[in-house]
């Protein structure tokens, strides 16, 4: 029998003696085969360790060549990382829930409530993504997202080839780009959900795109400008790994075998490999390594779980889902991006970071206020206030004036966006 610490649980470990509360209830009996969702729950109660019979205790995977050295690798410090600037400042809403502290890049309160009038001379405004797309800045920064494309294209290249030296300052200049000095955060990502979708290069577009929201989040979360700096990068190397899966395997429109399942599931170690010897900061090795892991245990490659995952790994997988999800691809059409919020708030609590993914769900929802929406019923509507409870159900204001709460009309919801 081993005395484990709730954070080194993984599925399929069986418990060596019953699991009680603090008052003694028995929450699992002894013989119990974990999972996903008995490890959550464990966590739910307080548990901090657990009996676990020695039998069936998952070693570590040794199909690096050197597991002992992975391991010291993966959950040594960084020295890089900034202690004091970016350390998350939290605090708890009505609903229970710790969300990091925000504040608007303007000042300006982020969001209105339900309770708050609207004023009577607010106007229906045209759809808000025509004005996105007619303000000159959108062209100007549809030419930097090319442009910056077309370098991450060369750098992966240099990466994969190994040929030439990569320096960390070089990714950093292709993001720098695109962070313009007078663009507020949400001016830019007004930007980002009004480019077309890149379908000819999915990766590098995918990883830009990760790059940056990534970034952003850690702006979010009140992280120091290095440390944002660095998520930013790490979001953008995240998927270098899928250079190396066959085309015909990455855009098959049909369901994969298990055979190409398992090497698209490789991904995130060829994309460790291809950067471990790079002279960058480790915590991008890590992303790129952990980001389908999941703090429930059902990721992989290595199945980790908790604080086991590297925090940064847990933002860009974040970033990653969101992105690949709302995003076109050539086997499937972008899902809407309420769809994609509704699916975190049910299912995503247990997955990821709960402060992490609040903070996302909370001003992700942000850039979408104003925007014009289609409903499953075929009507179109604004979107006027956003329901802190629930983001992906917001008040919507139709022509003539008159309000729907999402939240309260389970039959009813955004199909679009337009």
């Amino acid at each position: 029998m081993a005395v484990l610490d709730i954070t080194k649980l993984k599925p399929g470990m069986v418990t060596a003696d019953d699991i009680k509360s603090e008052r003694g209830k028995i929450i699992f009996e002894k013989g119990i085969t974990l999972d996903g969702s008995t490890i959550s729950r464990l966590r739910f109660y307080g548990i901090e360790e657990v009996d676990i019979d020695d039998a069936s205790i998952v070693r570590t995977d040794t199909s690096f060549s050197d597991a002992k050295a992975l391991e010291e690798f993966l959950y040594t410090p960084d020295e890089s990382a900034d202690e004091d600037d970016s350390k998350i400042k939290f605090e708890t809403n009505e609903h229970g829930i710790r969300t990091a502290k925000l504040s608007s890049p303007t000042g300006k309160k982020m969001h209105r409530s339900l309770g708050e009038a609207i004023d009577d001379d607010e106007e229906v405004k045209p759809a808000y993504q025509q004005s996105v797309r007619q303000n000159p800045k959108f062209h100007e920064f549809q030419m930097d997202y090319a442009f910056a494309l077309s370098e991450v294209q060369t750098l992966f290249s240099k990466i994969m080839f190994g040929k030439e030296p990569v320096y960390q300052d070089e990714m950093q200049a292709i993001l720098d780009r695109l962070f313009k000095s007078d663009f507020t955060t949400l001016q830019t990502f007004d930007m980002l959900h009004n480019m077309s979708s890149s379908t000819e290069d999915p990766i590098y577009a995918h990883c830009l795109n990760v790059a940056l929201i990534s970034r952003f989040l850690g702006r979010w979360l009140k992280f120091s400008m290095s440390d944002q700096i660095c998520l930013g990068i790490c979001g953008l190397m995240h998927d270098i790994g899928k250079l190396d899966v066959p085309t015909e395997i990455l855009n098959k429109p049909g369901k994969l075998t298990e055979d190409e399942l398992s090497i698209v599931r490789r991904h995130p170690i060829n994309g460790f490999h291809r950067l471990k010897n790079l002279d960058i900061d480790p915590r991008i090795k890590k992303a790129a390594l952990m980001h389908h892991e999941r703090c429930d245990g059902m990721g992989y490659p290595y199945k980790r779980s908790g604080t086991e995952v590297h925090a940064f790994a847990q933002i860009v997988a974040i970033a990653d889902v969101y992105d690949a999800t709302t995003t076109r691809r050539s086997y499937r059409n972008a899902l809407c991006p309420f769809q994609i919020i509704e699916s975190f708030e049910k299912e995503g609590i247990s997955r990821y970071d709960t402060q992490f993914l609040m903070t996302f769900l909370e001003n992700i929802a942000e850039t979408y206020k104003d925007n014009r929406v289609i409903l499953n019923d075929g009507r179109s509507a604004d979107i006027a206030i956003l329901n802190k409870s629930r983001y992906s159900k917001p008040v919507i204001r139709f022509f003539d004036g008159s309000f729907l709460d999402l939240a309260q009309t389970p039959d009813i919801w955004i199909q679009s966006v337009l």
